[in-house]
C-alpha cells in the first residue's frame, strides 16, 4: 500500500509519526498538497478533511494524502460542507481508485466470488439493485422515523429482512401503554452481555440498526474488509453520530501480563450467530409451504462462508501497530481456552472500546459527507437516538481484505 504523501517538507516516514503530531500540536491542522486540510478531532484518533471534493476529479496525490492521513488518524470524515455529494457511480469509483492504490485485489477463491467491480459484498445484507457493493443502511434500519426511506432504495438479497419486517413499538410506547394481564408483552430487551452497553440502554434507543455495539465489520470473512467508504445521504439534524475507537490503543491499555497471553491466542468469528435471520427464514418457508429452495440457498452460505480463523491481537498491514481484533459482534468464541475464560476474555477485551480516551466521536453535518475508516484496527458504534428526529440513510461499500497476521506477523486469515 502507499504512503506517501506531503506536509511542508516532511518525507514518507515521518508522515505516520513525528510530523503529524508536531503540526498538529503547534497548528491544530496539516496543510497537506493541493489545498487539503486534515483537522485531528483528538490527539488520538480521528480528523475531519477539507479543501477534498470526491465527486471530482481525485488524483494520485489526493489517494496518497487520505491515505497518509487515514494511517495516522485511523479515521477521516472528509466534509463536503453541503457542495458536493457523490451517487453511487463516483462513490464506486472513488472505492475503486483506493483500494487500487492500495494494491489490494480479488486474489483468493473467496474474494474471487465475493466481489462487485473490485469491492466487497456482503452476502447476509440487502444490496442496491445491480449495485451488489453498495449496502444502503437504511434497509435494515426500523424504529422512528426510518419509515419514511421505505421506498428511497430498490433492494435486492433483502428475502429475509422483509419477512421479518414487523411494527415495533417503542420504548415509550410500552411505558404508555401499561404491561398488565391482558395487556401488550413489556418490549422485548437484547440480552446482556459482559462488555456491552447492556439491554436496558439498547431498549431505549430510537431505532434498531444493528450496529449499536462496538465491532469491525464483516469479521466472517477468512480476510474482513482493509476499510469502508460510507456516503451520506439523508441525515436528521440532531443525532445519529458514529463513535469510533482505537483499538491499537486499547491493546497498549492492556497490563503486560495480558498482552503477552493475547498475542498467542486465535478466535472463531461465524457469521450464524449474528445474521440468524436467514436460517429463521429458510425454516420458516418450509413450514409453511414446504419450499426447500432457501433452505438450500443458506446450505451454499454455510459452504462458502464457514466459520473464519483470526487472530486475537492483530498486527496492521502496513504500520505494524498491533491492537485487539476480537468484537462482540462477529467473534464466536475465543479458542484454546475454556468456555468461561473465553467469555470473560470477551468481556474485558470488549470493554476496552468503551474507553472515552480510545474514542472519537464524529457528527454527520451534511448530506454529502464521506467518512473513511480503517477496519483493520478500530471499532465502531452507530449511535441510535436519532429515531424520533428524522431519518438517516448512509450508502455503505467496504475494500477487499488483506491477510490478517498475528503479533508475531504469522498469516493467520
Amino acid at each position: 500500500m502507499a504512503t506517501s504523501g506531503g506536509v511542508g517538507t516532511a518525507d514518507k516516514g515521518s508522515l505516520l509519526s513525528t510530523d503529524w503530531d508536531a503540526l498538529a500540536a503547534s497548528a491544530g491542522r496539516v496543510e497537506l498538497p493541493g489545498g487539503i486540510s486534515v483537522v485531528p478531532q483528538t490527539p488520538l484518533i480521528g480528523a475531519n478533511v477539507l479543501g477534498l471534493n470526491l465527486a471530482g476529479e481525485v488524483t494520485t496525490s489526493n489517494l496518497e494524502a487520505v491515505t497518509s492521513a487515514l494511517l495516522r488518524y485511523k479515521v477521516l470524515m472528509i466534509r463536503s460542507g453541503g457542495a458536493w455529494r457523490m451517487d453511487v457511480d463516483q462513490h464506486t469509483r472513488f472505492c475503486q481508485q483506493l483500494s487500487r492504490h492500495w494494491g489490494i485485489t480479488p486474489d483468493t477463491e473467496q474474494k474471487k466470488s465475493n466481489n462487485s467491480e473490485g469491492l466487497s459484498v456482503h452476502p447476509f445484507l440487502p444490496w442496491q439493485r445491480g449495485s451488489p457493493h453498495v449496502w444502503p443502511t437504511s434497509a435494515v434500519t426500523g424504529g422512528g422515523k426510518q419509515y419514511l426511506l421505505r421506498d428511497s432504495e430498490d433492494v435486492e438479497n433483502f428475502e429475509p429482512f422483509a419477512a421479518n419486517k414487523r411494527p415495533r413499538r417503542t420504548h415509550k410506547e410500552t411505558l404508555d401503554q401499561g404491561t398488565t394481564r391482558g395487556g401488550p408483552a413489556p418490549l422485548p430487551l437484547k440480552p446482556y452481555r459482559p462488555g456491552t452497553f447492556g439491554a436496558a440502554a439498547m431498549a431505549q434507543d430510537a431505532v434498531s440498526n444493528g450496529a449499536n455495539g462496538f465491532h469491525f465489520d464483516d469479521g466472517f470473512f477468512h480476510q474482513p474488509p482493509s476499510a469502508v467508504v460510507l456516503n451520506a445521504l439523508v441525515l436528521p439534524k440532531v443525532g445519529g453520530d458514529t463513535i469510533f475507537a482505537d483499538m491499537g490503543a486499547a491493546y497498549r491499555g492492556l497490563a503486560p501480563e495480558l498482552q503477552a497471553w493475547a498475542q498467542g491466542l486465535t478466535q472463531t468469528m461465524d457469521w450464524r450467530h449474528v445474521f440468524p435471520i436467514w436460517e429463521a427464514e429458510a425454516e420458516r418457508r418450509l413450514q409453511a409451504d414446504g419450499d426447500p429452495s432457501f433452505a438450500q440457498h443458506v446450505e451454499v452460505l454455510k459452504r462458502d462462508y464457514p466459520p473464519s480463523l483470526q487472530p486475537v491481537v492483530r498486527q496492521h498491514p502496513v504500520t505494524g501497530e498491533l491492537s485487539i481484533y476480537t468484537n462482540q459482534g462477529f467473534t464466536h468464541h475465543i479458542n484454546d481456552v475454556s468456555p468461561e475464560e473465553s467469555r470473560q476474555l470477551m468481556a474485558l477485551l470488549g470493554r476496552m472500546a468503551e474507553r472515552p480516551e480510545y474514542q472519537v466521536r464524529f457528527r454527520w453535518n451534511d448530506p454529502g459527507d464521506v467518512c473513511i475508516y480503517d477496519n483493520r484496527i478500530t471499532n465502531h458504534y452507530a449511535v441510535a437516538d436519532y429515531g424520533e428526529v428524522g431519518p438517516r440513510a448512509l450508502h455503505h461499500i467496504a475494500l477487499l481484505g488483506e491477510p490478517t497476521r498475528n503479533a508475531q506477523g504469522q498469516a493467520i486469515g
